[in-house]
């Protein structure tokens, strides 16, 4: 596919060089320079029509069709123009042909171009625009290198049959070129966001901010092109009179540039955009052109200086424009929608263009007019003050493409009403609302009634509990506990002895128990049928914060927990003590903590967490290492609080490394000082857990700690370097068959490191378009992706972004997963698998090493012995081990 391109582009390049070489010769051999603000005139007047019709083919045809048709149009109107200077001599012919010749180089340009934005999403783009369009380069060689091999044997004017056949080449290869993109009509809508952002007569015009300021870019540009060309030529007519010397001149001095551009392209080009970064790219352009402007002003505007320092201006204009500018202006395009793509392609290059020439015209007809003139020195000063525009203009296209950037990833917006609960009219409504035959609508009405404070609530509540509905019974009865209202009591004594709803009965047993005597109570107790009954009755008394019934209810769990063998009763204890934590369940706990069961441990292990009973902490330590309960533990200390991990028992050196993960995830579901605290202690002084300490800060989703952030840049720096040895593993174990289960594993690893990466990033370099970038990779979708990672690549700073960008480029490339395996020397592959096994320059998980360890009897010779013999450089882990036991076994 992209061969095609190149040589679409290619023979496209050959038509316009020779129809460029025979226009300006024609039309300086037979017009002063005077002319040249006329011709400025016509063409922005041609290109205004121009753009109308193709603005309404870009709609009707794909965008295949559409460049199809545009170069049927250039080669016809070619041979329609060589009859004419061939049998209809007229003396404004050559005039026409030059503004011609800009119409047809701008409508091949922007529809060869539309076609490859359609095609390619941005992150392809920044690879493939500068190979495809360096099929310009040789093309523009070639064409301007045979001019002057050609003049003398079939004049200017048959120059213009070549570019007829070259237009007829591109034809014939793109006819034969598929791609479903390409061939697809583009239909537009907007979307309700889109029309509020362009609600403005501005935004009407450009569809996008985005597109007014590469607009804005593209007009200043052009602008100057036109002005440093008027005065190049205008020296170039001075020198040269006949046809022919006229037509060598411009082929040669142009080939020159078609070489240096090559040169440059060949050279800098990728890897200057790379390193510099797409918009900052756009730079290099006004600060060259800064630079040769102002050797006029510091060696004077003399005739003989004049043709080189504007010639170099022109050569370094086509160097840089062809090779840098022109594929980093049509990227910025990409993060637009397809079609408003297009839409800005047209408006930055087919409408500003004649804007441009316009002013460009305009200006000059002015200065020959008004001035009888326009001197060298005043035309630099001019070009000064328009660079300095060109300049401010880039900042303002980067900007602008970053939001675009995120805006185009972005999914949905949020909206939202208030309520007014204390206006009349609204508390009528909710109280018709409270009456009416839908349960939900009920138990809302009741919420926002409670919120506005009504005084009215308990009666109502007390009125809904009667009705039918259970939901709406469940949630009166709740409330009314919770007010505290013992009006409620009566009727929880009439409906527990009807009620057989599990779902109701186990509320009116916990509301009964809160509000009825002690006395009472124990009277009730030995009528409760089932255990479950019981539990919410113990419940019921807990929570009346009465010494009496707290007495009662610890007397019958002490039954539970000490006297029953039962491990049902002693889970139903911890339910209780669940839902009422209260501390003067110490020695309850400290009982069932020591119990053999490990259901029993873990519930009480969460339980001791809920009391927030610090004295149990060291045995909730030890019996989660007993029980391999760390999930238990992890969810009780995040319900201990943040205090708890300021407690010594918790740090590394005084429990083992399961623990320690743990304590870990749970400091990152907390919040505060101390968990955040805790963390930057691990990531400072315990490397093993840094992983688990930057994903748990991560976690935490608050702002680091002052001295955290240089040690959190410090890790994404060892993780990038960590990631690149894991990525050269991968491409060298693809090359070997029998390693393709240790490739895979390592891939695996990979992508989970950076994963793990970009929350790193998310912690120094901003976490909502970093955690964008992360969610994105693992969706997979490649077009998403790609405007993600050029976010990224504006978020992160630069030499950091090119590492992390040949890891992501391994990582989503397909390509590279469809390499040939290859015979590649044992001798690499047992060094490499050294490395892995014993950590040296590699670090890798555990499971990861012992799948190395595993494929080692695929090696020949006693070296994977040698290896495994050293015990102090191998994993301490039971699987690593446990693989190193076997494998040693199978070589003896």
């Amino acid at each position: 596919m992209v061969r095609k391109l190149f040589l679409i582009q290619l023979f496209l390049g050959v038509a316009t060089a020779f129809l460029f070489t025979s226009a300006l010769t024609q039309f300086l051999h037979e017009f002063d320079v005077k002319y040249i603000p006329a011709v400025y005139l016509l063409s922005a007047l041609l290109l205004l029509i121009a753009n109308v019709f193709y603005s309404r083919l870009e709609q009707k045809y794909s965008s295949k069709k559409l460049l199809e048709k545009i170069i049927i149009l250039s080669a016809v109107s070619l041979v329609v123009t060589w009859f004419a200077f061939s049998f209809i001599p007229i003396k404004g012919m050559p005039l026409l042909l030059v503004a011609w010749n800009l119409v047809i180089y701008m409508l091949i340009g922007y529809g060869f171009w539309g076609m490859a934005a359609i095609i390619f999403n941005v992150r392809e783009s920044k690879r493939i625009f500068s190979l495809v369009g360096s099929g310009d380069l040789p093309a523009k060689l070639l064409g301007y290198a045979l001019v002057p091999l050609l003049i003398p044997y079939v004049g200017v004017n048959n120059l213009l049959w070549v570019s007829v056949c070259a237009f007829a080449l591109a034809y014939y290869v793109l006819h034969r070129f598929h791609h479903q993109e390409a061939e697809k009509e583009v239909h537009h809508h907007l979307d309700e966001h889109q029309k509020r952002s362009i609600s403005s007569p501005l935004m009407r015009i450009f569809h996008s901010r985005l597109i007014f300021y590469i607009a804005l870019f593209s007009l200043t540009g052009y602008i100057v092109y036109a002005l440093i060309d008027y005065t190049l030529l205008g020296e170039i007519k001075s020198r040269f009179s006949s046809s022919p010397q006229l037509a060598v001149f411009i082929s040669l001095f142009f080939a020159i540039g078609r070489v240096l551009a090559i040169i440059f392209k060949v050279l800098f080009s990728s890897r200057l955009i790379s390193k510099l970064g797409l918009s900052n790219s756009l730079l290099i352009s006004p600060f060259v052109l800064i630079l040769v402007t102002s050797l006029m002003f510091v060696l004077g505007a003399d005739d003989s200086r004049i043709l080189y320092i504007f010639g170099i201006m022109v050569l370094l204009s086509e160097v840089l424009k062809s090779t840098v500018q022109e594929p980093a202006f049509f990227i910025l395009f990409q993060p637009l929608d397809p079609h408003i793509r297009l839409k800005g392609h047209l408006i930055a290059k087919g409408y500003m263009l004649p804007f441009a020439l316009l002013a460009s015209g305009v200006f000059l007809w002015l200065g020959s007019r008004i001035w009888g003139g326009i001197s060298v020195l005043f035309m630099g000063q001019v070009l000064v003050g328009l660079l300095f525009i060109w300049i401010l203009s880039v900042y303002l296209v980067r900007n602008a493409y970053k939001k675009t950037l995120v805006h185009s990833i972005k999914k949905g917006w949020f909206t939202g009403t208030a309520l007014f609960l204390n206006d009349a009219s609204v508390k009528s409504l909710l109280l018709q609302k409270v009456y009416s035959n839908n349960p939900k609508e009920i138990v809302v009405a009741l919420e926002l009634l409670e919120r506005s404070g009504d005084k009215q609530l308990i009666d109502l509540l007390l009125e809904v509990f009667q009705r039918d509905f259970e939901e709406v019974k469940k949630y009166a009865l709740q409330r009314l506990v919770k007010l505290e209202a013992k009006e409620v009591l009566p009727f929880v004594e009439i409906h527990l002895k009807t009620e057989t709803s599990k779902y109701l009965r186990t509320e009116l047993v916990k509301a009964f128990y809160f509000f009825a005597p002690v006395t009472a109570a124990k009277e009730h107790w030995h009528l409760l049928p089932t255990k479950e009954d019981k539990k919410y009755a113990l419940i019921g008394l807990l929570m009346r914060n009465s010494p009496e019934a707290c007495e009662m209810a610890v007397e019958y769990l002490d039954q539970m927990v000490h006297e029953s063998s039962s491990h049902e009763d002693k889970c139903l204890a911890l339910d209780v003590m669940y839902n009422v934590p209260l501390r003067i369940f110490k020695d309850q706990l400290e009982t069932l903590l020591s119990n053999a069961s490990d259901v029993v441990v873990k519930q009480a292990i969460e339980v001791t967490g809920k009391t927030r009973c610090y004295r149990l902490l060291n045995n909730i330590i030890k019996s989660a290492a007993d029980h391999k309960a760390y999930y238990s533990l992890q969810k009780a200390l995040v319900l201990f609080g943040n205090k708890v991990f300021s407690e010594e028992a918790l740090q590394p050196h005084a429990i083992d490394s399961n623990l320690t993960k743990a304590v870990i995830a749970a400091a990152g579901k907390a919040k505060g000082e101390q968990p955040a605290r805790y963390l930057v202690d691990i990531l400072s002084k315990y490397k093993q857990y840094s992983d688990e300490a930057v994903v748990a800060l991560w976690q935490m989703q608050q702002e680091l700690p002052s001295d955290a952030e240089e040690l959190v840049k410090q890790w994404v720096r060892e993780k990038v370097s960590n990631c690149r040895q894991l990525a050269s593993a991968c491409r060298l174990l693809r090359q070997n068959h029998d390693m393709q289960l240790l490739s895979d594993t390592l891939e695996r690893e990979l992508a989970d490191d950076v994963n793990t990466l970009m929350r790193g990033l998310a912690l120094c370099y901003g976490r909502q378009h970093i955690d964008r970038v992360s969610k994105l990779l693992q969706i997979g979708n490649s077009s998403k992706i790609a405007n993600a990672i050029e976010i990224l690549e504006h978020t992160v700073p630069k030499r950091l972004f090119k590492e992390i960008d040949a890891i992501l480029d391994f990582v989503l490339d397909v390509k590279e997963r469809r390499e040939v395996w290859l015979p590649k020397s044992h001798e690499e592959v047992e060094a490499l698998l050294e490395r892995i096994i014993t950590g040296d320059g590699i670090n890798c998980t555990t499971w990861c090493r012992s799948v190395a360890c595993f494929l080692l009897p695929h090696l020949p010779g006693n070296w994977s012995t040698r290896i495994l013999a050293n015990n102090d450089r191998l994993p301490e882990e039971a699987v690593f081990q446990e693989t190193r036991d076997y494998v040693l076994s199978v070589l003896k």
